[in-house]
C-alpha cells in the first residue's frame, strides 16, 4: 500500500501545482483533475481494514473500512490536536461538511496520530474535539499504526478515497486546502456521473464504484459538556485587583476582580468578527489578553486572525487593531491596522520601548520612549509587534503608528537561535511576556522557553529543546538546568523579579525557571551567544497527570493550563486551567492552589455587584426529580485537621418557593467519616422540576479545625449548587463539593 500511497502523492502533487497555476484555465484544471480520477479510481488496492480495538469519537460505534466506507468518498485527516496547522485545515472540513452529507455520499473521518504523549489519552482527545468543535467521526490511532501502514509522513496530511477505500488524493500540509475541498467536490461529482452513464448495463466489476447513500451513527460529544461558567478558558492577565480571562470555548473576554466578583462580559457566547458594545462585540476562540494602562485591554483573537481593543471605560467597546477576519500567510508585514492579515495570534505582551537601542547611536542612547504590543503569531512561527506610535527599533528600523510587522522569526518552524532576529526561527510560539531585559517566549512545538534580547533582537535558548534547530521532538517531563530540562508542550509564561513561570501544558504543571531579577541570566558575566550559564528549571506545582486537586502545592493538580499571570507583588499566580473550565490561583504565602468561584450570567454585560449568590457547581438532573448524592472533599492544607470529637456539620437549605416544586425542610447533618477516614456521602430527593428551569440548594458547612501547633478555630463556608432539570438528565446524580481549607 505504501508503494500506491507514493504513487498518489507524486501525481496529486503535481495537479495541485496544476491547480495553483493562474495561467491555467478552469476548464484546463478541471480536465487535468478528471484525467486524475480516471487514473487512480479502477485501482483495485485499497486501505487495510482499521484495528477493531481502536477508540473512536463522535460515533456511537466504531466505523469499518469495509461498511461503513463502501459507497462513500472519504476525507481522511490525519492530524494531532497540538499542531496550529492542523487546527487551519478544520474550517475547510466544517466547509465540507456542510455542503455534502453522509447521505449524499460523503464521509470527514479524522485519523488523531498524536506526536506528544499527553495527546495519547483518549480523555485529553475528547477534550481537544470539544474544544475545537470537532463534530465529525474520528479514530485514536494512539499507536500510530493506521499512520504508519499508509506512510503518512506529516500533520496535517489529508488522504481523499474512493467508493471501494481506494487511495485518489493525497494533500500534505496546510497550503492547499482551497483546493482539497475541490478535490472532495470533483471526486464526488466524478462517481455519481460514473454511475449514471453505466445505469442499464452495470457491469459488476464496477458495481463498488458508485456513490451510497447509507448513514452512519453520528454522535457528537460536544452534547457531553457540563453546562460551566467557563468553557475552556486559554488566557488570564492581572492588573492591580482585576483579572482579563479569554473565556475561549464560550468566544468572549470576562472581566473580574481577583476574587472573581465579575465586572464586565464582553462578547457573546457565539463566534463572530464584529465590533461594536460589549453585547454586540464577537470573538473567536480569543487567546491572549493584555492590560494597557487601566481601562484598555488587547485581545489576540486567534481564530478571527486578529487583534482586538476592548475600551472598558467605554462600557467594553470592542475595535480591530489588526487582522482582516481570516487568515493570512505574509511573513514580513508592514501594512496598517485592519489591512495587515495575520496567522493565528495566540499571545500578546507589552514591550517598553525604551528598554530598545539603536545600535547606530553611541553610548546605547534610548531611541524612544512608549510601548509596543507583540505578538506570539503561533500560526506564522514568528513574533510581531503593533505598534502603537512611531518607533525606533532594533538596528535604527523605522516604524509609523498603526504598523503591523514580523520582528523575529523567519516563518520555517523550527527552534533555531541565532544574533539576528529575522534569521532565528519559533515552533509555534503560544506563550509571550516581558521583562526589563527581554522577552520571554514558550517555544510550544520545541517544548522549550526562548528568549529575545530588548537590546539588539538576538534570540537565545532558555531551557528545554536541543541544539538541532530542526529537532522538535526533545519533549518531557524533567526538571534540572538548560538543556537537559524537558517539558511538554508549553503555552504560557509570566515574569515577576527572577521568577519565570511556565505553563508547561501538556505535563499538566506550572513551573518555575530562576533567571536574573531583571529577566537577564542569572549570575552570567558575559550575555555573549556562547557558554551561556544553565538556568533551573523546577516543578512549583502539578503531579504530572491531569486532575483537577485543590490544596497544597505537593498535591494539587491541573489539566492542560494553557496561560498563566502573576499578582504584581509577586506572591500569587492565577492560572488558566483550561481542560477543567476554571481559573485557579496558587498562593505561594500560603502554600496552597486554590478556585477562583465566579458569578457569571450568559447574558449579563453590565457591571455587577451582587456576589451574594455565586454558584460554585451545576448539576444536571430529570425533569422527573430524583436522588442527589453529594460527596464533601476537604482540602486541608499542610498541617491543619479536623478537631477530634468536635461537631462538624452541614446544612442543606432548599428553595422556599412552592411554586419552584415540594423541596424538602432544611435540614442539619453531622458528617462521618468512614473507615478510610474520607467524609461519607450525603442524600438528599430533588423535586420534579419544569424542562431548562432552576434552583439553588446551598450547603453551609460549620467546622472545627486545629493547627499543628494546637490553635484550633471554627471556619463556616457556603458552597452553593445550581439544579437545572433536562429531559435527558438522569434521575439520580452525584456532585464532589471540593473545599481547600
Amino acid at each position: 500500500m505504501t508503494e500506491v500511497i507514493s504513487d498518489v502523492t507524486d501525481s496529486t502533487f503535481e495537479l495541485l501545482q496544476l491547480l495553483k497555476d493562474p495561467e491555467n484555465s478552469l476548464s484546463d484544471r478541471q480536465a487535468a483533475v478528471n484525467n486524475h480520477l480516471r487514473k487512480f479510481s479502477r485501482s483495485k488496492e485499497k486501505i487495510e481494514e482499521f484495528n477493531k480495538d481502536l477508540e473512536w469519537f463522535n460515533v456511537s460505534r466504531s466505523l469499518t473500512v469495509r461498511e461503513d466506507f463502501k459507497g462513500k468518498v472519504v476525507v481522511l485527516d490525519f492530524f494531532t490536536y497540538c499542531c496550529i496547522n492542523c487546527l487551519h485545515i478544520l474550517p475547510h472540513l466544517k466547509q465540507i461538511e456542510k455542503e455534502f452529507s453522509v447521505e449524499d455520499g460523503v464521509i470527514v473521518v479524522g485519523v488523531h496520530s498524536a506526536k506528544f504523549d499527553n495527546e495519547k489519552d483518549s480523555t485529553n482527545l475528547l477534550s481537544a474535539l470539544q474544544r475545537y468543535e470537532i463534530n465529525h467521526p474520528v479514530v485514536n490511532d494512539s499507536d500510530a499504526a493506521i499512520w504508519t501502514g499508509l506512510g503518512i509522513s506529516c500533520w496535517p496530511t489529508v488522504l481523499i478515497l474512493g467508493p471501494r477505500a481506494q487511495p485518489l488524493f493525497l494533500v500534505a500540509g496546510e497550503s492547499f486546502k482551497d483546493e482539497m475541498v475541490l478535490l472532495t467536490r470533483s471526486a464526488l461529482s466524478y462517481f455519481k456521473s460514473l454511475g449514471k452513464a453505466l445505469d442499464g448495463e452495470i457491469i459488476e466489476e464496477n458495481a463498488d464504484l458508485f456513490i451510497s447513500d447509507h448513514s452512519i451513527p453520528i454522535a457528537p460529544s460536544v452534547h457531553l459538556l457540563p453546562p460551566s461558567q467557563l468553557l475552556f478558558p486559554g488566557k488570564i492577565a492581572c492588573n492591580g485587583d482585576l483579572l482579563a480571562i479569554s473565556d475561549t470555548g464560550h468566544h468572549r473576554i470576562l472581566i473580574t476582580t481577583t476574587k472573581g466578583a465579575l465586572k464586565l462580559i464582553i462578547g457573546g457566547t457565539s463566534s463572530g468578527f464584529v465590533d461594536g458594545n460589549a453585547a454586540e462585540a464577537r470573538f473567536s476562540s480569543p487567546q491572549g489578553v493584555t492590560f494597557f494602562g487601566q481601562n484598555v485591554i488587547f485581545v489576540a483573537d486567534t481564530e478571527n486572525h486578529a487583534i482586538r481593543k476592548i475600551d472598558i471605560s467605554e462600557g467594553g467597546k470592542v475595535s480591530t487593531v489588526a487582522g482582516i477576519g481570516i487568515q493570512g500567510d505574509d511573513r514580513i508585514g508592514g501594512k496598517k491596522t485592519s489591512d495587515q492579515a495575520l496567522n493565528s495570534p495566540w499571545d500578546i505582551c507589552f514591550v517598553k520601548t525604551s528598554k530598545v537601542y539603536d545600535s547606530k547611536k553611541e553610548n546605547e542612547e534610548e531611541s524612544s520612549k512608549g510601548e509596543v504590543l507583540l505578538v506570539a503569531m503561533a500560526g506564522g512561527h514568528q513574533i510581531w509587534a503593533y505598534f502603537l506610535e512611531d518607533t525606533v527599533w532594533w538596528r535604527g528600523k523605522e516604524y509609523t503608528k498603526g504598523q503591523c510587522v514580523a520582528v523575529a522569526g523567519s516563518g520555517a518552524e523550527e527552534n533555531r537561535n541565532n544574533a539576528y532576529p529575522h534569521a532565528a526561527a519559533f515552533a509555534q510560539p503560544s506563550g509571550i511576556c516581558y521583562s526589563p531585559e527581554c522577552i520571554f517566549i514558550a517555544d510550544s512545538e520545541s517544548s522549550s522557553i526562548r528568549r529575545i534580547w530588548l537590546s539588539d533582537g538576538r534570540v537565545t535558548a532558555v531551557v528545554g529543546g536541543t541544539v538541532d534547530p530542526q529537532m522538535l521532538f526533545a519533549f518531557g517531563d524533567v526538571d534540572g538546568k538548560g538543556r537537559s530540562v524537558r517539558l511538554q508542550h508549553p503555552m504560557g509564561v509570566a515574569f515577576h523579579r527572577g521568577n519565570l513561570y511556565v505553563a508547561d501544558t501538556y505535563n499538566h504543571k506550572v513551573k518555575v525557571v530562576h533567571v536574573d531579577v531583571d529577566g537577564g541570566i542569572k549570575d552570567a558575566s558575559t550575555k555573549s551567544l556562547q557558554n551561556l550559564p544553565k538556568e533551573e528549571c523546577t516543578t512549583v506545582v502539578g503531579s504530572g497527570h491531569p486532575g483537577d486537586t485543590l490544596g497544597g502545592l505537593k498535591s494539587a493538580q491541573f489539566n492542560e493550563p494553557g496561560g498563566l499571570c502573576v499578582s504584581a507583588d509577586g506572591l500569587t499566580i492565577f492560572v488558566a486551567d483550561t481542560n477543567n473550565h476554571c481559573i485557579k490561583k496558587i498562593d505561594l504565602t500560603k502554600g496552597v492552589v486554590e478556585k477562583v468561584k465566579l458569578s457569571c450570567s450568559e447574558t449579563d454585560s453590565a457591571i455587577t455587584e451582587d456576589m451574594s449568590d455565586d454558584i460554585d457547581e451545576i448539576v444536571l438532573m430529570n425533569t422527573e426529580g430524583g436522588t442527589l448524592t453529594i460527596i464533601p472533599k476537604l482540602i486541608m492544607a499542610e498541617g491543619l485537621k479536623l478537631t477530634e470529637e468536635a461537631p462538624q456539620k452541614i446544612n442543606l437549605i432548599f428553595p422556599k418557593n412552592e411554586k419552584e416544586g415540594k423541596w424538602l425542610s432544611d435540614s442539619c447533618n453531622t458528617l462521618t467519616r468512614g473507615s478510610d477516614g474520607e467524609i461519607l456521602p450525603l442524600k438528599t430527593v430533588i423535586p420534579p422540576g419544569q424542562m431548562n428551569s432552576q434552583n439553588t440548594i446551598k450547603l453551609k458547612f460549620n467546622l472545627y479545625l486545629c493547627r499543628e501547633n494546637d490553635a484550633c478555630f471554627a471556619k463556616t463556608f457556603l458552597t452553593n449548587l445550581l439544579i437545572v432539570y433536562k429531559e435527558c438528565a438522569p434521575v439520580e446524580q452525584t456532585v464532589e463539593i471540593k473545599q481547600s481549607l
